[in-house]
């Protein structure tokens, strides 16, 4: 008796012999129908069975809490599905659920904060999850003159503010 120390040469002899076996079971089928009289020969096919994807190492950011996990799917959505993550309007996921999962990827969901923006006197709520005070205003689609003033600096993550004045150029 062998022992294979080596399971990948161990699968594809094994694979090997099985597939010359069937191929003789095959040619005894065929046989066996030409002399029971068949009209046509049996045909018999022998699928390959294909291995697993070998999982893809991934880090999951849900508000800043990190988890590095091994995941064999496909999608974000899987990835967000068996980790137990429950996505609501409120939050938002980098890259988007409908992408692909690569190895070393790293996928983040955040919950999106109220800010106020007071623009020119009036005051909204903007709902943003991250980024910069110049994504924010891109988002919101609010264009500042060049003489415009904000109350924080435009490269200011979001997650660091409650409130934004936009003071405009008279």
């Amino acid at each position: 008796m062998t022992i294979f120390s080596d399971k990948k040469r161990f699968v594809q002899l094994f694979c090997g012999i099985s597939v010359v076996t069937l191929m003789a079971c095959s040619s005894l089928v065929t046989v066996a129908a030409a002399i029971a009289g068949a009209s046509a020969p049996t045909e018999i096919k022998v699928q390959a069975t294909t291995e697993a994807p070998a999982p893809k190492k991934v880090v999951l950011d849900v508000n800043g809490n990190q988890k590095t996990m091994l995941f064999s799917g496909e999608t974000v959505e899987e990835l967000l599905r068996v980790s137990n993550i429950m996505v609501n309007d409120n939050q938002i996921v980098l890259p988007g659920r409908a992408e692909m999962v690569t190895p070393y990827m790293v996928v983040t969901v955040r919950d999106a904060k109220a800010v106020e923006l007071t623009d020119g006197g009036k005051t909204r709520t903007v709902m943003l999850a991250c980024g910069t005070v110049e994504d924010a205003l891109k988002l919101a689609g609010i264009a500042l003159g060049s003489e415009d003033k904000l109350s924080v600096d435009r490269s200011a993550q979001v997650e660091a503010i409650d409130s934004l004045t936009i003071r405009r150029a008279e």
